[in-house]
């Protein structure tokens, strides 16, 4: 679901501003919830 959702924020980018996002973009190392809805620390 990630990754389609990246390319459907590419696509936006390359309509409005005519160039592709650059490749390099940063990654989280971490879940933003852990199971149970508890936030990660």
């Amino acid at each position: 679901m990630g990754d389609h959702a990246v390319a459907i924020a590419n696509q936006t980018i390359y309509q409005i501003t005519g160039q592709m996002p650059s490749e390099k973009r940063e990654k989280g190392t971490e879940n933003l919830y852990r199971p149970g809805g508890e936030p990660s620390k």
